[in-house]
């Protein structure tokens, strides 16, 4: 059976109310074929569902199978003490998640404590952010959606509860490795009132904001046909659009002990961590993204095993390795694998509008032979759902003599076809 997504709904208690219960039962309603949903406390009359917009497509939903309740329900504990909602979830030993909003540092949020407020970003992955969303999924298969416009404290794995079935002995102030790697608890809080701006973060001027929007906005823009076709993918075939990297995924043995030196010079969690990469990520098959933060005008990119390019040059720039780089104050730090084929569009303001036609950039990286298959459909509608989709074949190819050359099949007739001019990019330069 193919793993699907699973939520939770959890209404919040109404500010100032009397309520005072421990460890409450809760009843789960399974609402839609995967989703089971319950209610902590008297819910506000405020809701995110309402709030949306969006009804789930059940029909839909239905036709991806049987799924059963992800974890155990007597570990999901619920309690509303003076008028504060407390929800505890269980996590397994490794167990990985990953959410909670627009983060710039990293997507691997296990070990962190966030504040779910919406505020600037202040340098800091601590939830505090432009687009704070309660909601998480875990490598393990279900997601969890807690809809409560409230503000909210999470500890994500930060700690171990002493009633747990894996309580390490104590060993004093000093944590140990073992310790470490049984942090098995996602706890949830209402926060009655967070300063907007607290003493940890620094105001941002025009400039840093201004650099920020055109630098990611622009990317993210032109990347738009590319995105599309993995988030389809995601869709369609339950493939992740985003992913985090790890040390066991073809890095050389030099590599990996420079990692794993500085996980545990830089970071105190570094065990719980330490075969992650927190502060890059795959998106889709082909692009590597290695951003840097504020303040910092270099870093390290770990490049794993194969051939990867530079995404604005073409230039070779590794494998199997760390690379120390200074992209300059205009540039996010992005590679391409070998073989990768990107489509791209020109940086607009929107999306393309339902029927409107956009001219088509594909660039090809490397030297292998590349295959991708490009989404299409209106890009307003839920007519996909009918069928009203194209997936558009992309090939490189070269020939005897080293000459690459590009084709693109045409869309199904009566299927949307939005593309205009295609023309081709070969980003080869060694």
């Amino acid at each position: 059976m193919r793993n699907i997504l699973i939520s939770f709904y959890v209404g919040l208690p109404l500010s100032g109310s009397l309520q005072n219960i421990t460890a409450q039962t809760t009843t789960w309603t399974e609402v839609a074929p995967g989703v089971w949903k319950t209610v902590v406390g008297i819910p506000d009359k405020l809701d995110l569902f309402d709030a949306a917009g969006i009804k789930p497509v059940v029909e839909t939903l239905s036709k991806m199978g049987i799924a059963k309740f992800p974890v155990s329900e007597s570990d999901i504990v619920a309690e509303v003490v003076k008028g504060e909602t407390y929800l505890r979830f269980p996590l397994v030993k490794e167990e990985q998640i990953f959410g909670f909003g627009l983060n710039f540092k990293t997507v691997h949020q296990r070990g962190k404590i966030l504040q779910l407020h919406v505020d600037h970003y202040g340098g800091t992955d601590n939830g505090r952010t432009h687009a704070p969303v309660p909601f998480y999924v875990s490598d393990r298969g279900y997601g969890v959606f807690i809809n409560s416009s409230r503000y909210l404290t999470v500890y994500a794995g930060t700690a171990v509860r002493k009633d747990s079935p894996e309580v390490p002995e104590v060993r004093g102030s000093k944590t140990s490795e073992e310790w470490l790697r049984r942090m098995q608890t996602v706890c949830f809080s209402p926060m009655a009132m967070i300063n907007a701006w607290s003493s940890e973060t620094k105001p941002w001027s025009f400039p840093d904001v201004a650099k920020e929007v055109k630098e990611y906005a622009l990317l993210r823009m032109q990347l738009i046909p590319y995105l599309y076709s993995e988030f389809a993918r995601y869709h369609f075939e339950g493939t992740p659009p985003f992913r985090g990297m790890n040390l066991e995924e073809g890095f050389d043995a030099r590599a990996k002990m420079e990692l794993k030196n500085e996980n545990l010079n830089d970071n105190p969690y570094a065990e719980a961590v330490l075969k992650e990469i927190k502060d890059q990520y795959m998106t889709g098959e082909y692009l590597l993204v290695a951003p840097l933060f504020t303040g910092q005008t270099s870093r390290k990119v770990v490049l794993s095993k194969g051939k990867w390019y530079d995404f604005y040059t073409g230039k070779y720039a590794g494998g199997g390795e760390v690379i120390n780089v200074t992209p300059g104050l205009d540039k996010i730090p992005v590679y391409v694998k070998d073989g990768g084929i990107i489509p791209m569009m020109l940086p607009a303001l929107h999306a393309p509008a339902a029927g409107q036609k956009f001219d088509l950039e594909i660039r090809y990286y490397g030297s292998k032979p590349g295959n991708y298959r490009l989404y299409d459909d209106d890009g307003e509608t839920f007519d996909y759902e009918k069928g009203m989709y194209s997936w558009r074949e992309i090939k490189v190819i070269q020939d005897k003599k080293g000459k690459l050359s590009g084709t693109i099949s045409k869309a199904e007739k009566g299927k949307p076809d939005n593309l205009g001019t295609v023309s081709w990019k070969f980003m080869s330069g060694e």
